[in-house]
């Protein structure tokens, strides 16, 4: 397993970067209202993983959210190849392999106890396509239920095309709460299971109906192309006086 080495000036580097690479790259972020947590207790923060943009968004949302720089896992396999990212507090995970898997999870179980401190996780284990039916892995309820003070956020992306060249990214979460019906890792698996796909279908709704009530801008992109003409056109286009 490959440990994270957090760096303050590398994680306000990194985090300043991938606010300016958002600006640069996509329309908007717009989200629904702000988790609500307890500062003083452990995070595990749940997105689903579909797009090779959801680690850096959900590192930003993190930052953004709790003021805090947030650690993660990473596949070991794509850690070995950027291992600088230790340097913002990305660990490994090694899911092909259950004992250095279980050398992880315990590892992140550690870093959980700590007060305050927001872990990402991706709790389908790999990046699968948006129309992929979403199946879990274990590893996040086990977390949920090793540690009791974790408060549990999923986050539910859509990457969508609307009013602009580039994408839009809809965010959504939901806080959860434990299962009232038994609290087996099975229970918690499918409850958050259940929290995302919900998530997904209202994100996929608003899309389609093209309402985003309640929603708000987290991150507005730079103007584009074609923003940037249209004002220029603007600028130089003056009224005909009117005669009479």
């Amino acid at each position: 397993m490959i440990t994270a080495h957090p760096v303050r000036c590398c994680q306000w580097v990194f985090n300043t970067t991938l606010r300016r690479a958002f600006r640069r790259r996509f329309f908007k972020v717009s989200a629904t209202a702000a988790p609500e947590f307890d500062p003083a207790r452990p995070v595990l923060l749940l997105p689903n993983h579909s797009n090779c943009w959801d680690g850096f968004l959900s590192y930003w949302l993190a930052r953004h959210w709790s003021g805090r720089y947030p650690c993660g896992m990473m596949d070991e396999t794509e850690m070995r190849l950027f291992p600088h990212y230790r340097h913002v507090g990305i660990f490994s995970v090694n899911r092909h392999n259950r004992r250095f898997a279980g050398a992880s999870l315990r590892h992140a179980a550690r870093l959980l106890e700590r007060p305050g401190p927001w872990m990402i996780l991706f709790p389908q284990g790999e990046q699968l396509p948006a129309s992929a039916p979403l199946r879990l892995e274990p590893g996040a309820a086990w977390l949920w239920k090793h540690n009791p003070e974790v408060q549990v956020i999923t986050a539910a992306f859509r990457y969508v095309f609307l009013y602009d060249t580039r994408p839009q990214i809809l965010v959504s979460t939901e806080r959860l709460t434990p299962p009232a019906d038994g609290d087996s890792l099975a229970a918690r698996t499918e409850l958050i299971a259940t929290s995302l796909r919900r998530q997904l279908d209202q994100l996929d709704a608003r899309f389609n109906n093209q309402d985003f009530t309640g929603m708000e801008t987290v991150l507005s992109g730079r103007p584009s192309l074609h923003h940037r003409w249209a004002r220029l056109r603007q600028l130089f286009t003056f009224r005909r006086p009117e005669n009479g």
